[in-house]
């Protein structure tokens, strides 16, 4: 799964400049046009993955339609003005197996970990939280379940040979790694 920031646009069909219209979005998902086609309707979120629905008018003003708890896509609207939307409770899973046991544990601490990285003895893992804790969170937590140390903002990239560093990029641009 790749990376859904963005905001919407539109593009005349005989070609053109491109309008982008509102802020960018952490996540957006899922467009169309509502039945008058005065206004784009989608779902988004400014962070995480529980994204609402939206509507913003070909002058860029945006407003909420609805917000529930998990996650809604926009999919289509009729030219009734009938909505079709779909409802997830979006969360990933981090499963790890260890040489100690034959048994998977799931390790996610939120609800959206990336970025798997072991310590060299097998006993950590690095990894990043990228859902609706807010801004990106590098994590290490131990193989056994016990409790995640959060270590910072950032991206987790990797630890140090001794496992006694962990190297995160920043999400400012630009980059920088800490």
């Amino acid at each position: 799964m790749g990376d859904d920031l963005g905001r919407p646009a539109t593009i005349p069909a005989t070609g053109g400049d491109k309008k982008l219209l509102g802020p960018t979005w952490g996540s957006i998902q899922g467009l169309a046009w509502n039945a008058s086609d005065t206004e784009i309707w989608f779902s988004a979120s400014v962070e995480g993955i529980r994204r609402s629905l939206h509507a913003v008018s070909l002058s860029g003003i945006v407003r909420p339609l609805i917000s529930v708890p998990g996650g809604l896509i926009m999919q289509d609207i009729g030219s009734n003005g009938r909505v079709l939307v779909s409802h997830a409770m979006e969360r990933r899973m981090l499963m790890v197996t260890t040489a100690e046991s034959n048994a998977q544990r799931d390790l996610a601490w939120l609800d959206w970990p990336v970025g798997l990285h072991f310590s060299r003895d097998g006993k950590q893992i690095l990894f990043t939280e990228q859902g609706d804790g807010g801004r990106y969170s590098v994590y290490l937590r131990a193989v056994d379940g016990s409790p995640a140390v959060r270590l910072g903002d950032g991206d987790a990239i990797a630890l140090s040979p001794d496992d006694k560093w962990a190297v995160s990029r920043s999400k400012t641009t630009p980059s920088q790694f800490v």
